[in-house]
């Protein structure tokens, strides 16, 4: 196993409130070859690029939002031939905002999955919300999975692959743990 990672992020400060913009890029090579001796030798190779930018203002109620963007492309191949190619592309926003009163955290995200002649998709929504009436009582509202819980344009819910010594194994799940919770906190 091979594995090479390159990581780099960038911040500038601007205006008199000192606003945030952060831009960082991510590179990963891995590649993973048999070591044991059978007829056919299987190998594969999966890079991952990451690019993200993200605006942090200071002094408003929304703390940050973030833009990301990953490709994941996995080429598996026997005896040197390539077999298949998985690419995975995820476009993701988030926002994270705060009061003195409200804290709330969303993320909104796209996944595209190629699997040579086979393509889909999935949407989804996560959050998190916490109201505090006062420094004793929080009321709370967390979300996992907002779309696949309720059934809203997802034709699948989860895609999961793994590879074991050169042999991919793809599982397409259309039951994802989907929720939505509501509590209320008591500090005594």
């Amino acid at each position: 196993i091979t594995n090479t990672t390159i990581i780099y992020s960038k911040g500038w400060y601007f205006s008199k409130q000192l606003h945030k913009i952060t831009i960082g890029p991510k590179y990963e090579f891995t590649s993973i070859q048999n070591n044991i001796n059978y007829s056919t030798k299987f190998s594969s190779q999966n890079f991952i690029q990451k690019y993200n930018i993200s605006f942090e203002p200071n002094k408003w109620f929304m703390k940050e939002i973030a833009l990301n963007y990953s490709i994941n492309n996995t080429i598996l191949f026997e005896n040197n031939l390539k077999t298949n190619t998985i690419i995975t592309n995820k476009y993701n926003i988030s926002f994270l905002a705060e009061t003195n009163k409200i804290e709330f955290k969303t993320n909104l995200y796209i996944e595209n999955f190629n699997l040579d002649s086979t393509k889909f998709k999935r949407n989804d929504v996560n959050l998190n919300f916490t109201y505090k009436f006062s420094k004793t009582f929080n009321l709370t509202l967390s979300g996992n999975s907002i779309l696949t819980l309720f059934n809203l344009d997802n034709p699948i819910s989860n895609v999961s692959t793994s590879n074991n010594q050169g042999i991919t194994t793809i599982t397409k799940n259309p039951n994802i743990l989907g929720y939505l919770l509501t509590g209320i906190q008591f500090k005594l």
